[in-house]
């Protein structure tokens, strides 16, 4: 089996007792565990709302986090500033003084927490 890591965030909420799951993907073996329940989440593609599964809760704690955490959003802005940075130093279209603003601040951001 080859792996296949995600290109996109993947919409989910949590699965409530009462919800209604007419429409919504179970796997034999997530019943057999005892799902639905608490911990569990629900999957949708985003690209087709109709299209929704259940994500059994050991799965979801072993395989996801939240995408806006500290963590993600710091990563986040980690790889937007040196985007940045590198278009700064190679003086693209913009060129000129703000140029080197634009540089010298992604660098003081880049390097913050390591001083």
């Amino acid at each position: 089996m080859k792996l296949y890591k995600k290109s996109k965030l993947q919409p989910m909420k949590p699965w409530v007792f009462g919800m209604d799951m007419t429409g919504i993907s179970i796997s034999d073996a997530d019943l057999a565990s005892g799902s639905p329940r608490a911990g569990d989440m629900i999957a949708q593609n985003p690209d087709n709302p109709k299209d929704q599964w259940l994500v059994a809760a050991e799965f979801f704690d072993k395989n996801y986090e939240d995408a806006f955490s500290d963590k993600a959003e710091i990563e986040w802005l980690r790889a937007a500033l040196q985007c940045i940075l590198k278009k700064a130093e190679a003086r693209d279209q913009y060129g000129g003084i703000a140029n080197e603003s634009i540089a010298f601040v992604a660098r003081k951001a880049l390097n913050k927490g390591k001083e």
